[in-house]
Order: C-alpha cells, then sequence, then structure tokens
C-alpha cells in the first residue's frame, strides 16, 4: 500500500467516525426524557412534521397520483409516481419506526403499508386494470386518515396545537385542479 493510499483510507475512516458519532450526539438517549420529549426528539429526526416532511411527502405523493387519475394521463406518467410513492413509503417504514409511542408507530406503519400497497396496485393498474385502480384509491385514502391522526397523536402527546407551517392533511386525495406544487403531472 502505498503511504498516500494509506493516507487516504486513514482519513475516510476518521471522517466515518466523526459522522457517526456526531449523529449518535444529535440523536441523544433513546429512553430519556418525558414521552412529550421523546416524541419531539423523534419527530425531528425524522423530520415528520412541517412543509418538507414525511408526511407533507407522502401527501403529496397521493394528491399528484390522484390528480393523473381525475386527468387521464398517460400509463407511464402514472407509474412513475406510484413508482415514488412505494419508495418513499418503503423508505420511511424501513428508517423511521419505531416512534417513542407504541400507538403512534401502529398508525404510521398501518400508513406506510398502505401507501406501498397502494403504490404497487397503482403500479400494475395504470391504464389497464380499473379495479386495480379502485383498491389503490382506496389504500390511499387510509394511508391518509392514519398519517391525520399520527399527526393529531403527535399533537395530544408533546400538548401542541397545529401550526401554520404542518402540511394541511385531507381526508382523500385531491381529484382535481392543478397538479401538486413543484410537480408535474408524471414527475
Amino acid at each position: 500500500m502505498t503511504a498516500s493510499r494509506g493516507v487516504y483510507l486513514l482519513s475516510l475512516s476518521v471522517g466515518l467516525l466523526s459522522s457517526t458519532v456526531l449523529l449518535a450526539a444529535c440523536a441523544g438517549p433513546a429512553g430519556t426524557g418525558t414521552m412529550a420529549q421523546r416524541v419531539v426528539a423523534w419527530s425531528s429526526g425524522v423530520y415528520f412534521g412541517g412543509s418538507g416532511g414525511q408526511a407533507a411527502t407522502l401527501i403529496a405523493d397521493n394528491n399528484r397520483i390522484s390528480y393523473i387519475t381525475s386527468h387521464g394521463n398517460d400509463p407511464a406518467a402514472f407509474r412513475t409516481d406510484c413508482l415514488v410513492l412505494e419508495n418513499d413509503s418503503a423508505q420511511f417504514n424501513g428508517t423511521d419506526l419505531p416512534s417513542p409511542d407504541t400507538t403512534l408507530t401502529n398508525l404510521l406503519s398501518q400508513a406506510f403499508d398502505d401507501d406501498g400497497k397502494a403504490a404497487q396496485d397503482c403500479y400494475l393498474g395504470a391504464g389497464k386494470d380499473p379495479a386495480k385502480m379502485a383498491l389503490s384509491s382506496k389504500l390511499r385514502i387510509a394511508a391518509l386518515a392514519n398519517i391525520q391522526a399520527a399527526q393529531a397523536r403527535i399533537l395530544v402527546l408533546t400538548a401542541k396545537t397545529a401550526v401554520a407551517t404542518d402540511p394541511p392533511v385531507t381526508s382523500a386525495p385531491t381529484t382535481t385542479g392543478n397538479p401538486p406544487a413543484g410537480s408535474t403531472p408524471g414527475s
């Protein structure tokens, strides 16, 4: 091994170790503090709330699919947005649970599972299977209801009221109007 390669590997190792220590320090002890403190730390760490958080991401994913459904866009564009929903729900389910609260974890796990199943039915049904598309819509509505319940649970656990930056949650995906902000059908 050359000296420069050894220095590079050592620098890389130190950088990775430093990043790991920094992330662990930011996360804080998992089981310390009141339930409210643990939920605040968890939701901040996984960035569940806010206009760019997980809830907003899943709501936007669902609304894009509903928009495309109601405007008859091509199946390829449809499948692209179905894959985005599937990837987002799988990522959140795989990396961000459990939460400090069992009820909150169950609500989010069900929402992520429903969105994942909805995305699969959406992908397989795009442009050819109305029954799969109907099931996808039903599952997406159930997922959004659980996201809304999870948001409410966080507010109860942390004794907060909703703030203006929290994304609005609808009881059903939107089906009319313009595509969601920052997106184009099929993107």
